[in-house]
């Protein structure tokens, strides 16, 4: 039963392995994926049920690779607010603007001053004006039970203040389902000839040769 369990482990994981345009190096067993283009880079790790991934930017020192996420850490995934003119008296309008699809398993949550306020499946929000000195932060959060298992189940984005409490405020949250799965990285490689081995996870990581097959290193 044993043998036949970790027969069907392999299965599953050799089938989920995924290429990326660009020069790409991946580990033996199939489940570790680099891929380098230009000064940028993607990880990604996909194994039966779990599935990471990672997106930054690289340099090279000598024979390394620094590696630096977009993100390093998922706490605080900033928001951008515009102020704009209201005509109301009582009430003020949020919009939240993203590429997220509505789902009805994720809900948005509005902060003020550190407490929920308002929470809905929608990005309009009509709430009552607030007080002088708010702040707001905005919460994503997802029931995702499905395969592969996500990291996490909240997104949530920095603290601002509202300089008009009055106004109308638009809101640009830059998120993307992605980013449920994402591990944050900051580490190094070293580069062996053709090979490149990742210390702190412990693997080799060889070519994968593609249509335009490239070297990084120096």
């Amino acid at each position: 039963m044993f043998y036949k369990a970790c027969f069907l482990l392999l299965i599953i994981c050799s089938c989920s392995t995924t290429y990326y345009a660009g020069t790409q190096y991946g580990s033996k067993d199939g489940y570790y994926f680099l891929n380098f283009k230009n000064d940028s880079f993607i990880y990604s790790y996909h194994c039966g049920y779990h599935y990471n991934i990672s997106k930054g930017y690289y340099k090279i020192a000598k024979k390394q690779i620094i590696l630096s996420s977009n993100y390093d850490t998922l706490f605080e995934i900033p928001m951008f607010i515009t102020e704009i003119k209201n005509n109301r008296t009582d009430s003020l309008i949020i919009e939240i603007s993203n590429k997220m699809p509505i789902d009805s398993m994720c809900k948005y949550i509005i902060l003020i001053n550190g407490k929920e306020y308002a929470s809905s499946v929608y990005k309009h929000f009509i709430i009552k004006q607030l007080k002088e000195g708010s702040n707001i932060q905005l919460k994503l959060s997802c029931n995702y039970n499905g395969i592969p298992f996500a990291i996490r189940d909240t997104l949530k984005s920095n603290v601002l203040y509202i300089k008009n409490v009055i106004s109308n405020l638009k809101i640009v949250w830059d998120i993307e389902g992605e980013l449920f799965y994402y591990t944050p990285i900051k580490d190094t490689i070293i580069i062996k000839k053709k090979k490149i081995y990742w210390p702190s996870k412990n693997i080799k990581l060889s070519a994968i040769k593609t249509s335009s097959s490239g070297n990084v290193g120096p």
